[in-house]
């Protein structure tokens, strides 16, 4: 049986760091096509790879030179989900035996930087978790965002302040309590396994792609998540909305056009919902971690086709 290590920031249910969950999901597809044994490390177990065939970095601050007692044929594979420009200064990037990237102007940046050809890997969704959609004859929440507060101020709170008193509006995540004009909002830190509750329970969620994704068109597990539950996405990453979704995902400039495109949708439900129907569909059949699994299969066979 392969044993894949997985270097994450932190793990356990209550994680606010999107990358143990991505890892997590993608781990679950794994398993369940191969059999693989799947292990989450935390910063302190990242570099004790005994026993170990594969490793998977989801972040740029890990120091190959730190790993202890590997195996040599040890496959060591770098997945720059964000943070692009981090990944491309590393003076260890070119001994990963393949880089992944989750946007085509992250690709091609990484493959520059390390003079070798990567794979385009975006972050996906799990259907079996956030697909099964559900009628909402009388939602919760007419607008939700879900992703925390981490000390560095972010484009969502103009948009959160424009939106006042004209929707149901709900704000999820981590230390919101520190920022007073949004305060009132917060509906405190919801765990992930909460998060399609809230989506079938909503009508539509805001995407505020960070400053480390909003222009490589990375798309976030927000988008796949939300639109796998039937909610529609409303995103300010016109990069996104082109390189993944044709240009139909819904993009504000500002937050005076957040609230048109929040008032459009809201009111007109055929719109709305004829275009979350397509969306979703597109997540579906092309952004799960099942099609995920198998393109890591294509990747592994040309590194280890004993394998398989």
């Amino acid at each position: 049986m392969i044993r894949v290590a997985v270097a994450v920031t932190e793990v356990g249910p209550a994680a606010a760091a999107g990358d143990f969950f991505t890892a997590l999901e993608l781990g679950t597809a794994l398993t369940e096509r191969f059999g693989w044994q799947v292990e989450y490390r935390p910063r302190e177990a990242w570099y004790d790879l005994r026993g170990v065939q594969l490793l998977l970095v989801l972040l740029p601050d890990y120091e190959l030179g730190k790993i202890q007692g590997a195996e040599s044929d040890l496959v060591r594979l770098g997945w720059a989900r964000n943070w692009f420009d981090a990944w491309g200064k590393l003076p260890w990037l070119q001994e990963y035996d393949r880089v992944l990237a989750s946007s085509v102007a992250g690709l091609r940046f990484l493959s520059e930087q390390s003079g070798r050809l990567g794979t385009l890997f975006r972050i996906a969704t799990n259907p079996d978790r956030f697909g099964l959609a559900r009628q909402r004859s009388s939602p919760k929440w007419e607008v939700v965002f879900t992703g925390s507060f981490w000390g560095t101020r972010r484009d969502i709170i103009p948009s959160m302040l424009e939106l006042q008193g004209s929707c149901r509006f709900g704000l999820f995540g981590k230390n919101w309590e520190r920022v007073p004009e949004v305060a009132g909002w917060h509906q405190g830190f919801l765990p992930y396994a909460e998060l399609p509750e809230l989506y079938q329970q909503s009508l539509l969620v805001i995407d505020d792609a960070n400053h480390v994704t909003k222009t490589w068109g990375a798309a976030n597990s927000r988008v796949f998540d939300a639109l796998a539950a039937g909610c529609l996405v409303i995103s300010n990453s016109q990069s996104v909305s082109e390189e993944v979704f044709g240009g139909k995902l819904p993009v504000y400039r500002d937050p005076l056009h957040l609230k048109q495109l929040v008032t459009h949708f809201l009111h007109s439900a055929q719109d709305r919902e004829t275009l979350v129907s397509h969306l979703r569909q597109k997540v579906l059949k092309e952004h799960t971690y099942a099609h995920r699994a198998w393109q890591l299969e294509f990747v592994l066979k040309q590194l280890k086709p004993e394998w398989f």
